[in-house]
Formats: C-alpha cells, structure tokens, sequence
C-alpha cells in the first residue's frame, strides 16, 4: 500500500519539475561479475593495421637507471604479445612505441602509450604493464597550476599525501586504485569509477582547500551501505555528513585615524612681555637691593644648626662658647 501510495506522488514531482517520461522497455542489466571477453588475435579478421601510429613522452632524468633496468622485459613483452616495436632514446630522455606488420590489436597501442606514461611518472613496471588489461584506466592528473601561490600548493600536496602517507593510502584502499605523487603531477591506476574519485579528491584538495579527510569519511560510509542489501535502493544522503566550511575572517584591530594636531603659539609669558618692552629692565635698575638673612639678622644661627638645637642633639647654648678664650 506504501509504495502504490507513493507511485503518484513521484509521479506528480516529475512532472511538476518537467521531467521527461523515460522509456524503460528496451533496458538490459549487466549482470555482476560479467567481464568483456578479451580480444584475441583470431578476432581481427582484416589483418594489418592500414597506417603506422606511434607515440612517444618524456621521462624525467632520475628516472634513467630503473627503465634502463627493466627495458628489456619490456621490450620482450610488447613484441612477443602485442607486436609493438619500443625504442628508448637515453640522449634525448624519449620513449617511443609504435605499431608494426605484426600488430594484431588496433587498442594495444593505446595501452602501450599510457604504460609509458605510468612509467615516467615514477610507477613501476609490474603496475604500468596492468594498462593491458580492460577493467584498468589510467590518469595523469596536473596539480600545478590549480594554486597561484607556490607554498599553498607544498602545503596541500602535502596534506593529500598525509604523515607517513597514511591518508595516500587510505584514498588507495577505498578507491581500489594505486596512486603516485611526483612533483607537479598525480598518476593514478585503477578502476574507472576510483580514478574519477581520486580526480574529485586531488582537485578539491589541491584548488578547493578541502581536506581529503572529509571524502575519506564519506567514502567509508558509502563502503558500509554498500553492504546492506535492504539500503540499496535507499537514499544515502541522510547518512552522508555535510561539513561546512567556517568562514570565520582573521581578526583585525580597529584602525584609529591619526587626528592631525594644529600647531599651537606658545603662550607668551608676563616675563617675556616686560622684556620686549624693557619694563623689566627697567624695574630692576629701580628696586632695592635685597640683603640676605645673615646680613640683615647677624645673631641669625643656620637653619641646620637650628633644628639640631630645637632636637637636643648636641651644641652649645651660647656663640661664646664656640670661640675658646685665651685667659683659660
């Protein structure tokens, strides 16, 4: 009764939102576990390839030793299985494969041209080789130029790959896919769907400043869902977290506008007055000359000889003591 109920509810959305009525007659569902069936050389039944295709990257310098190590296994392998002629040019640091009379699988170049792309981006020959096979895609992804500032972009490579590169594999094992970080580029290996989730990742990362922790989380929730048959045709966006970004600005002082002091005319003083008008001058020359206290008051005692009397501290009552005499 629940789901006849809501069959016209759905209904009434989508064509409240003009959706358009999908044709589900001629639908077919993939079995799981169905594989493409591999091609094999009895399935090109035109033969050779009509024209030459060839391609050719470069690698970087520290890489020379390991392909130099391991070129003759893989040479050995793209003639023997594909017929797939590579040459390696240590002068000019170029490896070129090329399609040949022998090629029997028009695709096989394409392989052959992301296995040395692996390679040169520091991914070993047991991975790079996996690009043969159907269920394997490859990406290259250029981290570069998605930050203006060149610490922003060491910072939040860093932060990608984690301490110990424990956040690197985490994104590994949840996506089922082998990711290397050389310099200003991110090859990744694997399944379809887990190169374009590590694509999602590496760009929010890197230009979105979004931690890879958030999709880590989100990842593994959808991994438990996944497990519970009764949640597969259910809707995951409950169960999903949603972080919002604080916007939370730097903090700032007040800015205190410098007010602008005028400059102020000293006062002029009533001394500096008589001086212009010589009434100072004139003053002085009138008065009297004031003697100072000893010389108007001769029986007058220090002022420090004073106070030791007033205190008792010692000293003679009368000034002729002071002065010995000479009948003694």
């Amino acid at each position: 009764m629940e789901d006849e109920m809501d069959q016209p509810q759905r209904i009434s959305r989508e064509k409240r939102r003009n959706y358009p009525e999908r044709d589900m007659t001629g639908r077919t569902d993939v079995p799981e576990g169905w594989r493409e069936p591999e091609f094999r050389p009895e399935d090109n039944k035109s033969g050779a390839l009509l024209d030459v295709s060839s391609f050719s990257t470069l690698f970087p310098m520290y890489r020379e030793p390991y392909i130099t190590s391991i070129w003759s296994d893989l040479a050995n392998m793209l003639s023997s299985k594909y017929g797939i002629a590579a040459e390696l040019d240590l002068q000019k640091g170029t490896i070129t494969v090329q399609t040949t009379d022998k090629t029997w699988d028009p695709a096989a170049i394409l392989s052959a041209r992301n296995m040395i792309w692996m390679l040169s981006r520091s991914m070993t020959f047991e991975q790079a080789k996996r690009c043969f096979e159907n269920e394997v895609d490859c990406d290259i992804i250029r981290i570069k130029n998605m930050t203006p500032r060149k610490d922003s972009f060491i910072k939040r490579r860093a932060r990608f790959v984690g301490p110990n590169a424990q956040t690197l594999k985490a994104i590994e094992l949840l996506t089922d896919t082998k990711i290397q970080v050389q310099g200003n580029t991110v090859a990744v290996m694997g399944a379809s769907r887990g190169v374009g989730l590590v694509r999602n990742i590496v760009t929010d990362c890197i230009e979105r400043n979004i931690h890879p922790v958030q999709h880590i989380k989100t990842l593994m929730i959808k991994r438990e869902l996944a497990k519970i048959p009764e949640m597969a045709n259910e809707d995951w966006s409950r169960f999903i977290p949603t972080f919002k970004k604080k916007n939370t600005k730097p903090y700032k002082p007040a800015k205190v506008a410098k007010r602008k002091r005028e400059k102020q005319e000293a006062a002029i003083s009533k001394i500096d007055q008589q001086l212009a008008s010589g009434e100072y001058f004139a003053r002085r020359d009138g008065e009297e000359k004031v003697l100072p206290r000893r010389l108007r008051e001769p029986d007058a005692l220090p002022r420090d000889r004073a106070k030791q009397m007033q205190q008792g501290k010692g000293g003679h009552t009368s000034s002729d003591s002071e002065i010995p005499s000479d009948g003694i």
